[in-house]
């Protein structure tokens, strides 16, 4: 797990061409302003990261302390390409993207109120600029990246945004000088979850809302998708038994306990696990048996 701001894309050449800021965050660094604030000198937290906890908090630090001039989806690309964070995308593993905003993204080729630091001409909050980097462009940079097609996509992407006019007045009464609805965030969420089943898509969450009800529903989908179990051949789907640690594990829609259990997607062949009694864990023993829906396949 790593952390960036969405001012990332100031490593690019047309701006500051400076690429520390595509590096992943360890908390506040040099460029930003924040005495209380502290760097774990941790930028990629793993399972076996000593007080887990405490380094994302500190890590996450650095969310308020960049530039004005939000770019999610630039600063995103930038930070995932960049060589001073190897090793973080890796082709055998899945990908969750989460933004958290309470502005939209405008990456594109500039701002001309900023010309002092670089040439361009995009100004913020225009949805009708030329230069504005369409959504589909950073689809495509992720299904590029994660070695992903349409039908059997490796990541999914979920936003908790300003999602309404309530929310924006909420904020706006509360400081906020230029919150903004996540218009093209809740485009890219969709686009993703394009062809997805609906209980592992990505989630267009309320930044008005309930953070820790809103994170549970995304670390739900994101457990199900990176537990997928691509099948060797086309299994006729009433035949498919899954056993995990020597338990049957129940077709999720015919579960008598609503609680999940497994589920067969036709679309990538492959079974997922719904709900967290039934996602296998770390090192589980599981298999699945199946009759092949015709000889050959």
């Amino acid at each position: 797990m790593a952390v960036t701001t969405t001012d990332a894309y100031l490593s690019e050449a047309n701006f500051r061409n400076t690429a520390s800021f595509a590096k992943f965050r360890d908390g506040v660094n040099s460029y930003s302003s924040c005495p209380a604030c502290k760097q774990s000198g941790i930028y990629i937290m793993l399972p076996k990261t000593l007080n887990l906890n405490t380094v994302f908090v500190e890590n996450a630090s650095e969310g308020d302390q960049g530039s004005g001039d939000e770019r999610a989806f630039s600063s995103m690309r930038d930070a995932l390409s960049s060589s001073q964070n190897a090793g973080f995308l890796r082709q055998d593993a899945f990908l969750s993207v989460i933004i958290l905003s309470d502005e939209d993204d405008f990456s594109g080729a500039g701002r001309p109120e900023y010309s002092w630091l670089y040439s361009g001409g995009i100004t913020d909050h225009n949805y009708t600029a030329s230069t504005l980097d369409t959504v589909a462009s950073y689809v495509s940079y992720l299904d590029t990246a994660t070695a992903s097609t349409t039908s059997q996509r490796n990541y999914i992407v979920s936003a908790i945004t300003v999602q309404d006019t309530t929310c924006q007045n909420k904020l706006l009464k509360a400081g906020s000088s230029t919150s903004i609805i996540g218009r093209r965030y809740d485009q890219l969420v969709d686009q993703v979850n394009t062809g997805l089943p609906s209980y592992v898509q990505g989630i267009k969450g309320d930044i008005c809302g309930n953070f820790g009800t809103q994170l549970s529903a995304i670390a739900s989908g994101i457990l199900s998708l990176s537990t997928k179990f691509t099948l060797q051949r086309i299994p006729d789907p009433s035949t498919i038994v899954v056993v995990v640690n020597g338990t049957n594990v129940p077709p999720q829609a015919t579960n008598p306990l609503n609680n999940g259990g497994f589920t067969y997607d036709a679309t990538s062949n492959a079974v997922i696990f719904i709900g967290s009694t039934w996602i296998p864990a770390a090192g589980a023993s599981i298999d699945v048996s199946y009759a092949p829906a015709a000889y050959g396949q």
